[in-house]
Parts: C-alpha cells; structure tokens; sequence
C-alpha cells in the first residue's frame, strides 16, 4: 500500500506543479495582457494627441488664411474706393477744363465774330461811300 500511496502522492504532487505551473502562466499571460493593453492605451493616447495637435495646428493656420483673406478683401475694396474717387476726380477736372475750354472758345467766336460783323460794316459803308461818290460824279 505504500507503494500505492507514494503513487498517489507523486500524482498529486505532479497534478499540484501542473497547477502551479497553470496559474503562473495565468499570471504571466495576465501580466503580459496587461502590458499590452497599457501600451495600446499609451499609443492610442499618443495618437490622439497627436492628432489634436495636427488639427490645432491646421484649424490656427486656417484661421490665419482666413484672416489673410479678409485683409486683401478689405485692401481690394479700399483700393478701388481710391481708384473710383480718383476717376471722379479726373472726371470733375475734365469737365471743368472743357468748361473752361468752351467759354474761352465762345468768347474766341464771339469776339470773331464782332470783327467780322465790324469789318463786314466798314465794308458796306465803303461800298456805299463810293457808290455815293458815284452818284455825285453823275450829277
């Protein structure tokens, strides 16, 4: 029996390394998940933010553009607020020298035309001058 004993004990003693040996691969498949899962997590956190740092990033150089934007916008419609008030400016120019232009041209023609309206009459009263002399010379 003792034989029979010893047999047993020596399967229980093997059945009790089979389970320690179980439970310490428990615990190391339990220790080694565990580490895993910690640096999946750390990855995950480290991609996470590094993509809110990339879309930080992007939405402030966006803002910027956007700002960029607004500011040639505003340079372009004070620029051509300068360019129509410039128009303008010439134009009122051009208007008052063609005014100006006309009356100087008028009184030009005017006074042409006081010349030739004299000269016009000197004429006539030298023609009747001598068709009076004429008259005269008959008689």
């Amino acid at each position: 029996m003792e034989e029979n004993d010893t047999h047993d004990i020596c399967e229980q003693h093997d059945s009790y390394e089979v389970t320690w040996d179980g439970e310490s691969d428990n615990e190391e498949d339990n220790k080694t998940d565990e580490d895993q899962r910690r640096e999946s997590y750390d990855l995950r956190n480290a991609k996470g933010v590094r993509q809110r740092l990339e879309k930080e990033n992007k939405d402030g150089n966006d803002l910027c553009e956007q700002h960029d934007s607004y500011e040639l916008t505003l340079d372009v419609e004070r620029d051509n607020e300068e360019d129509k008030e410039k128009c303008e400016e010439q134009r009122r120019e051009i208007f008052a020298f063609g005014n100006d232009k006309g009356v100087r041209q008028r009184l030009e023609n005017e006074d042409k035309d006081a010349n030739d309206l004299c000269e016009q009459h000197d004429s006539y009263e030298l023609k009747w001058d001598g068709e009076r002399d004429t008259e005269e010379d008959k008689k």
